[in-house]
C-alpha cells in the first residue's frame, strides 16, 4: 500500500486522539473532497475508524487511528528518518527502505 502525503498527514493528525471531520480539515488543510477521499481510503485499508455518537443530535462523527494505522505510520516515519540519514540515489534508497520494511515485518512476527 502506497500512502500519499495527505494520507500520512491525516494519520499523523489522528495519532494523538480522535478528531471530527472539521477539526481534521483545519489540521491537514485539504479540500473537503480531498479529505473525504483520503478518509475513505484509510478506512478501507483499516488504518482509521469512523465512529458516530448516536446519543446526540445531529450525531457527531469522529475518526481515530487503528493499531494497524499506528504501525504503518511508524514504519513510514522510520523510513523517512532513514532517508534523511543517508544520501544515495533514489533507486538504491528505495531498495534499502524496502529491505528495512521487510525486516520490521519479520521482527513483528
Amino acid at each position: 500500500m502506497r500512502l500519499t502525503n495527505n494520507d500520512l498527514n491525516v494519520l499523523g493528525a489522528l495519532k494523538n486522539g480522535e478528531m471530527r471531520y472539521t477539526e481534521l480539515a483545519e489540521e491537514v488543510r485539504i479540500s473537503p473532497a480531498g479529505l473525504t477521499k483520503v478518509l475513505k481510503k484509510l478506512q478501507k485499508e483499516g488504518l482509521i475508524e469512523r465512529m458516530q455518537d448516536n446519543s446526540a443530535y445531529p450525531p457527531p462523527v469522529y475518526y481515530r487511528i487503528t493499531e494497524k494505522g499506528r504501525r504503518v505510520l511508524k514504519q513510514n516515519e522510520a523510513a523517512e528518518l532513514f532517508m534523511n540519514l543517508i544520501e544515495v540515489d533514489e533507486r538504491l534508497a528505495d531498495e534499502i527502505i524496502e529491505e528495512f520494511r521487510r525486516r520490521l515485518e519479520e521482527l513483528k512476527r
